[in-house]
């Protein structure tokens, strides 16, 4: 859902973003409910958004399960390292989701404890301690927000300075997702070298070994499956799917 607010356009995440449930946010559901994130298109379109809903969702698979890879036990130890790692990150992703939400839960009661007065453009918080002007005034936010009588102008105020902690942890997940695929690539990578180097030195002595044939294919198959627009390649800048095509008959 969005919404245009004094000329800014705001996206709102709550518990369910396009008919789905977003599962990471269950254990605060009620507050996912009760005060949806309000994101500018600006900090939506600044980060893989999808992605992102599809951690929340809890619809984004580990590392092997996205790659097909059913054996058990894996010949790859990097393979199950790298299931491991999502996992850690997944649990990570869903305590920082609690520590964000209630420190914008106890931001969203602390400003609507406070009032509201329009002046000059601009909307000045304080506490009413008895007359029209009240305590000591908090902050003055400028740009238009809103009329003093508008439910609407307070309300997004509140719900955007409210939302402020959780934006933060949704901008942590992406940041820390790209951080993730990055050091799979790296690692993928630094991991097929010794294994072809092994393979080749063995078929040079006319020798064999499946289980590192195994490991190549698992390193080969998660490459090409959860990154399509890149070539996995060797020592010598070959290929793995071509060098993987020469032991084609070895099951």
């Amino acid at each position: 859902m969005s919404w245009l607010v004094s000329k800014t356009v705001y996206n709102t995440v709550g518990y369910q973003v396009d008919g789905k449930n977003l599962e990471l946010v269950e254990q605060c559901k009620q507050s996912w409910i009760d005060y949806p994130v309000l994101l500018t298109s600006t900090e939506r379109e600044t980060m893989n958004y999808h992605h992102v809903m599809l951690i929340m969702q809890k619809n984004l698979w580990q590392p092997s399960r996205m790659a097909g890879l059913n054996y058990n036990p894996l010949y790859s130890t990097l393979v199950h390292d790298l299931d491991s790692e999502f996992k850690n990150e997944m649990l990570w992703y869903e305590t920082e989701m609690k520590l964000a939400t209630e420190k914008d839960k106890q931001k969203i009661e602390s400003l609507n404890n406070r009032n509201f007065w329009y002046y000059g453009g601009g909307i000045l918080l304080g506490t009413c301690v008895g007359g029209p002007v009240g305590g000591g005034v908090g902050a003055l936010v400028g740009g238009g927000i809103g009329l003093l009588g508008s439910s609407t102008s307070r309300g997004v105020y509140v719900r955007r300075e409210g939302s402020m902690q959780r934006i933060k942890w949704l901008q942590s997940i992406d940041s820390f997702e790209k951080k993730r695929f990055g050091q799979m690539i790296s690692k993928v990578q630094d991991a097929v070298i010794p294994l072809i180097d092994s393979l080749k030195e063995l078929k040079e002595e006319n020798q064999f070994n499946i289980d590192k044939l195994h490991q190549l294919r698992e390193l080969g198959q998660l490459f090409r499956s959860i990154f399509p627009n890149l070539v996995l390649k060797g020592p010598d800048g070959e290929s793995v799917d071509h060098l993987l095509s020469q032991y084609a008959q070895i099951k």
